[in-house]
């Protein structure tokens, strides 16, 4: 199905969904995320997530500290230094300075594969606990194994990881090229390229929606009025993070580190529970719009009645 359609059909459901009582929906919602604990779940998903920061860090150090004779020692400690000033971590600095010296001078490619170890392990825990809200969205029982639960995750994670790199590439590259190129129909360049690397997170949390529950979804459209509320949500999570950094330079002024990775932490467990949100709107739309067909949805096959 093509975007337009999918988003077409998004706004349709939406509107026999709500019936034109927004208010009564939000509160039929509401009162599913708090049935289902969702925000217990993003604390899970992000404590998760958190393990999986720090070892991924540490991967990144050991690869750079393997190509060192490439890259000068210096310009690799400013650039990561130079990340944490702008993620508002800037008391932190030194300290962050002196760990990735100290990776770089210890780097090998055991180090390496440690580090990458665990960020897959953790990361894969954290998607993980997301597909576990999704069945409990759903209604669904895990039936499948362990072993297929975590090759699952893992495909997820690396598709997450792959779409944030792509859109960062997208991101900067429209950035050093934007003098350049200037606009395409009439459209500056950067503005494209953030609408680009939006439609990539929106489309592959779509595909998160169908495939990670133990029931695939029925419909086959990837836009849907939850991954919708996945996006606008997020970028409001992400906006406040960023004015509360330029405003207040976060919270390292007086804690240093533990402040930058509580902050960290923080907007993990809100990016989580956004995606739960979302992945609640779906189910909510679906329910109202089959249940206007008359008869409302069949449980599937180990599902749990609500």
């Amino acid at each position: 199905m093509h975007p337009t359609d999918s988003a077409q059909a998004a706004t349709a459901s939406v509107k026999q969904a709500t019936g034109g009582d927004l208010k009564a929906s939000a509160s039929e919602v509401s009162g599913r995320v708090m049935k289902h604990d969702d925000l217990g779940l993003a604390a899970e998903v992000a404590y998760h997530a958190m393990l999986a920061f720090l070892p991924f860090l540490l991967f990144l150090g050991a690869i750079a500290g393997l190509f060192s004779p490439l890259i000068e020692k210096d310009e690799i400690v400013d650039a990561i230094a130079g990340q944490a000033e702008e993620a508002g971590a800037e008391e932190a600095t030194s300290t962050v300075k002196q760990m990735v010296e100290d990776i770089l001078d210890n780097s090998s490619a055991q180090l390496a594969a440690v580090g990458l170890l665990v960020a897959v392990w953790s990361g894969s825990n954290a998607i993980a606990a997301l597909m576990k809200g999704l069945d409990r969205i759903h209604g669904t029982e895990k039936r499948t194994g362990w072993l297929a639960i975590r090759a699952k995750a893992a495909a997820f994670l690396v598709l997450f990881v792959a779409v944030f790199v792509l859109a960062q590439v997208l991101i900067q590259g429209a950035s050093l090229l934007g003098d350049e190129i200037g606009s395409v129909a009439g459209l500056p360049i950067e503005f494209i390229a953030w609408l680009l690397g939006l439609a990539l997170v929106v489309a592959s949390i779509g595909v998160f929606y169908r495939f990670a529950p133990s029931e695939r979804r029925e419909s086959d459209a990837l836009v849907t009025l939850g991954s919708l509320v996945y996006a606008v949500a997020w970028i409001a999570i992400t906006g406040v993070y960023t004015i509360y950094l330029s405003l207040f330079g976060g919270p390292t002024s007086a804690f240093g580190v533990v402040g930058a990775v509580i902050l960290i932490m923080v907007w993990f467990f809100w990016t989580a529970f956004s995606v739960l949100l979302g992945a609640e709107v779906d189910r909510y739309v679906g329910d109202q719009v089959d249940g206007g067909r008359g008869g409302g949805r069949p449980p599937a096959k180990g599902a749990t009645q609500r």
